[in-house]
């Protein structure tokens, strides 16, 4: 490996560099020559595939003459055999006698993209400098999107409840709730006359979970700025946008709180449009309000 590549991949307390591979460009060359009655023809050729190769030699390829009455016996294209080190002979039966002759050698050969270089075993390697990355599309190196990947969520070992809410769709635990705001809840079924508590959306959040919200939210208001309106952002808008909508917060105007905001202390819920007016005429019976009613009308707390 080059002095340039160790340093990229071990220089203490430096970037590592964006590398890898791309399958190398297959050809076979081949140098033709038809011994014709008008004279000798020599030809190099390329060919993506042997078939191919084989197909436009064998009309051309000439196994027998008879200069005087002008006649000239071609081939049929057979197979291709691999005789080691990258060569193969294209066989072909004959028009004149049906004898199997070699009509010419091919040789494989690699070529790879500019930027790149053959790393002898059909493969092309590229290496982007620390601060880029190689663009899927276009395969050139470019600056990183500023705007990095979410952070890894607890396993399930880890954080159970985590877990559940963001694998296992269990997104809302009135239980945990506290005294208070348990009590408000009852209040608030109690006096609209609703059956139950299905017009919650959340309640109590899971800490981790409610760190996952508010980095989802404040990631993806980062990707519309326009610096980082760049293809190298183009898949982490996607990932991202994938996320706001599994965590319905298209339309939240404000970051949800952190760690200790009012859901992961059970002091918050969260409840379907539907249900506002219901949340806003019990508001004072039921001690509770919307404490940001444009920017997140469906967030409840207790007074």
């Amino acid at each position: 490996m080059s002095a340039l590549l160790l340093a990229f991949f071990s220089a203490p307390g430096t970037a590592v560099a964006d590398t890898g591979t791309i399958p190398a460009t297959r050809s076979y060359s081949i140098n033709a020559i038809y011994y014709l009655c008008g004279g000798t023809i020599n030809e190099r050729l390329s060919f993506t595939t042997l078939e191919a190769a084989g197909q436009f030699l064998a009309p051309k390829v000439v196994s027998a003459t008879n200069c005087t009455l002008g006649l000239e016996w071609h081939y049929d294209y057979l197979s291709a055999i691999d005789v080691g080190d990258g060569v193969w002979q294209l066989m072909g039966r004959s028009h004149y006698n049906g004898n199997i002759n070699v009509l010419a050698n091919a040789v494989l050969q690699y070529s790879c993209p500019s930027g790149t270089t053959d790393d002898g075993n059909g493969q092309c390697r590229w290496v982007c400098p620390a601060d880029q990355v190689r663009n899927p599309v276009t395969q050139i190196c470019e600056g990183k999107c500023p705007v990095g990947e979410l952070t890894d969520l607890p396993t399930k070992e880890q954080d159970p409840d985590t877990y559940a809410f963001e694998y296992e769709n269990k997104r809302v635990d009135t239980t945990r709730l506290s005294p208070r705001m348990q009590e408000a809840l009852i209040c608030l079924v109690e006096k609209s006359g609703t059956p139950d508590t299905n017009f919650v959306t959340s309640a109590w959040r899971p800490p981790a979970y409610q760190a996952h919200l508010r980095e989802i939210w404040e990631k993806w208001r980062e990707l519309q700025k326009p610096r980082n309106k760049i293809p190298a952002c183009d898949a982490r808008i996607s990932e991202i946008y994938r996320e706001l909508r599994s965590h319905e917060m298209e339309e939240l105007g404000t970051p949800p709180a952190g760690p200790n905001g009012p859901h992961p202390r059970g002091e918050a819920i969260d409840v379907k449009t539907y249900f506002i007016p219901q949340v806003d005429a019990f508001a004072n019976v039921c001690q509770v309000y919307r404490p940001l009613p444009v920017k997140d009308k469906w967030h409840v707390i207790h007074r």
